[in-house]
């Protein structure tokens, strides 16, 4: 989804908002996948409970999509 509103043309005059809104939807859910499951495997290696670990970080992923793509579709107008 981000790297389809990269592509975009935006029609307001600053288009700061639409480049960071992409580019956070782009990147940021990988990172956040990423790094919960860095933090998961941790936690296993210490034997302590990591199933939530990953629960948490795809809601997370999801809503760092929904949320930065609402600011890049506002942008676009």
């Amino acid at each position: 989804m981000g790297i389809l509103l990269a592509v975009t043309n935006c029609s307001a005059t600053d288009c700061t908002w639409l480049t960071i809104g992409s580019g956070i939807a782009t990147f940021g859910p990988a990172s956040v996948v990423l790094i919960s499951m860095v933090i998961s495997i941790v936690r296993m290696v210490q034997r302590r409970r990591a199933f939530w670990v990953p629960i948490i970080g795809m809601v997370v992923a999801v809503l760092m999509t929904v949320l930065c793509g609402t600011v890049a579709f506002m942008t676009i107008g």
